[in-house]
């Protein structure tokens, strides 16, 4: 502070100077001394949070954690600032800068037109959705897996998903029947994917979406950004991800069951009110 770095001389010239009480000079200490008591109370809920979940949680991720866990409020820029203070680390990804490969158009493959635009923000759950594969590493059988999900636009949240070692079209088919088998079917659907080979074929989009009265759209050729939530959802399950122990596909099943549950039901998001995609859903069911 200021008043440490004056030189020594009058209390009473350094508090005019400062335009501060007397009082408030000798008291000042003891505010630091009993602030860093409750900082140490705080810290270690958040380091045991922030252990939890292997460092993986970031300012507002560990904040919406702290509140839901102690049922007490703080604010984030608080969280930011211990973090900061007391060596909390937030583990962050590497970012993958590879040119988008997509397949050039022939005249089998059917192109939908781009219907959602990238006109993410929807506050109606089961009306834009998106779907795309992603790939899998798997240390312990030294090969790939691929996962194939649809994720909805307006809550985040995860309704189907697939799982295999092989990136055909059993896969891409699989996350819309998932997504059929566990929230049924809904009118106005649209699914939004990228350009290739399993959602240009004639089988995914005549038998696997217009015969469910599900629309398609699809994104520009090489614009990964038009399906951009569901390409960063990837990115964020991968951070979850835990496949040193998986022998089988079933334990690689089971293993993107337990995170994707974790991104359903247990993970808030800041931008939707602070509440899991679950519980957001339900909060656009009733306002509607």
């Amino acid at each position: 502070m200021v008043v440490s770095r004056m030189k020594k001389g009058s209390i009473s010239l350094r508090c005019a100077l400062l335009d501060i009480a007397r009082s408030t000079y000798y008291e000042h200490p003891h505010r630091i001394e009993a602030q860093v008591l409750r900082d140490k109370a705080t810290v270690g809920r958040l380091r045991t949070l922030a252990e939890a979940k292997k460092f993986k949680l970031g300012i507002k991720a560990l904040t919406m954690a702290y509140v839901r866990a102690h049922k007490e409020p703080i604010n984030h820029k608080k969280v930011a600032r211990l973090k900061r203070e007391y060596d909390i680390p937030t583990k962050i990804r590497m970012k993958r800068r590879t040119r988008p490969q997509q397949p050039k158009p022939t005249p089998s493959m059917i192109i939908p037109d781009n219907i959602i635009n990238r006109q993410f923000k929807v506050m109606a759950p089961y009306r834009f959705t998106g779907t795309d594969v992603t790939y899998l590493w798997i240390p312990q059988q030294q090969r790939y897996a691929y996962l194939s999900n649809v994720r909805d636009m307006a809550t985040s949240e995860y309704l189907g998903w697939s799982v295999s070692y092989t990136n055909d079209q059993v896969l891409a088919d699989g996350a819309i029947q998932d997504m059929e088998e566990r929230h049924g079917v809904h009118e106005n659907l649209i699914v939004h994917s990228d350009r290739g080979g399993a959602y240009t074929s004639a089988h995914f989009q005549n038998s696997t979406l217009k015969a469910h009265h599900i629309t398609p759209s699809m994104s520009r050729k090489g614009n990964c950004i038009d399906n951009a939530p569901t390409e960063s959802g990837h990115g964020h399950l991968k951070d979850w991800f835990d496949f040193s122990a998986c022998h089988t596909l079933e334990d690689v099943k089971a293993e993107v069951n337990r995170v994707i549950h974790f991104f359903n039901e247990e993970r808030p998001q800041w931008q939707r009110k602070k509440m899991t995609p679950v519980e957001y859903r339900s909060h656009l069911l009733l306002s509607t």
